[in-house]
């Protein structure tokens, strides 16, 4: 029973690991979602911030 305990527990451990991966919103660094506006630069704001 204390082997299945652990083992779960570190199943647990690892998936919240995994899971906590951070969001860049791309209409926070200026892009528009119309489908008219080119949102190139907003984009690649983003990606630099996830660097």
């Amino acid at each position: 029973m204390k082997k299945k305990s652990i083992i779960t527990l570190i199943i647990l451990c690892l998936s919240l690991t995994v899971s906590a991966q951070k969001v860049f919103d791309i209409k926070k660094y200026g892009a528009v979602g119309d489908g008219k506006t080119l949102n190139t630069k907003a984009i690649q704001k983003a990606i630099d911030a996830a660097e």
